[in-house]
C-alpha cells in the first residue's frame, strides 16, 4: 500500500502545474515552502472536498473546472513571463496552498480512496500524510532540477513547460464543458 501511494505521490509532483509553479520559484528555501504548503493545503482542504464529492457528486464538474483553471492560470503566467522576458516569481506559500487546496487531481482522489479502503483511521491517515510528504519532496525535487537547468535554456524551457501545462489542463477543461 505504501509503495503504491509513494508511486502516486511522485507522479503527482510531476504534474504540469507543479512544474510550471517550480519554474517560477527561485531558491531552495522557497521551493521547500512551495512543496510543504502544497501538501498542507491538500491535508487541510482537499481531503474534506474529496470526501464531499463522494456524497455530492454533482459538485465535481464545478470543482474540476476550478482545478483546471488554476493549472491554465499558472501555465499562462509562465508563458507570458517567457514571451515578455519578465522575471516573474510566485509567492510560494500562497501558490502552494492554492494548488493543494483547490486542485483536485486524480492522484489525490486515488490516494484518499486507498486510505478509506484500509478501514483503519490510523492507517488511512498515515497513507494520506505519506502521500503529502512524498508529494512535497517530489515537487521540491522537480524544482531543484529546474534550478540546475542552464540559464540560456530558461526561456525555451518556460515556453515548452507553459505550453504543455496550458494544453494539458485546457484539454481536460474542454472535456468538462461538453
Amino acid at each position: 500500500m505504501f509503495l503504491t501511494v509513494t508511486t502516486i505521490a511522485v507522479a503527482h509532483g510531476l504534474e504540469p502545474d507543479h512544474i510550471s509553479a517550480t519554474r517560477m520559484i527561485r531558491g531552495m528555501r522557497r521551493l521547500a515552502y512551495l512543496g510543504l504548503s502544497h501538501s498542507i493545503g491538500f491535508v487541510i482542504v482537499a481531503i474534506p472536498i474529496s470526501l464531499l464529492l463522494i456524497y455530492f457528486t454533482y459538485l465535481k464538474p464545478a470543482i474540476e473546472l476550478v482545478s483546471y483553471g488554476i493549472g491554465i492560470g499558472l501555465g499562462t503566467i509562465l508563458l507570458v513571463s517567457a514571451i515578455l522576458k519578465l522575471d516573474i516569481e510566485l509567492e510560494p506559500k500562497g501558490t502552494g496552498l492554492i494548488q493543494g487546496m483547490f486542485s483536485i487531481t486524480p492522484s489525490k482522489v486515488i490516494t484518499i480512496i486507498i486510505a478509506m479502503d484500509t478501514g483503519s483511521i490510523l492507517l488511512g491517515t498515515g497513507l494520506i500524510l505519506w502521500f503529502a510528504t512524498i508529494s512535497a519532496l517530489s515537487i521540491i525535487g522537480v524544482g531543484m532540477l529546474n534550478l540546475r537547468a542552464p540559464g540560456n535554456l530558461d526561456r525555451t524551457l518556460d515556453v515548452i513547460v507553459a505550453s504543455i501545462t496550458i494544453g494539458y489542463f485546457g484539454y481536460y477543461f474542454s472535456l468538462d464543458l461538453k
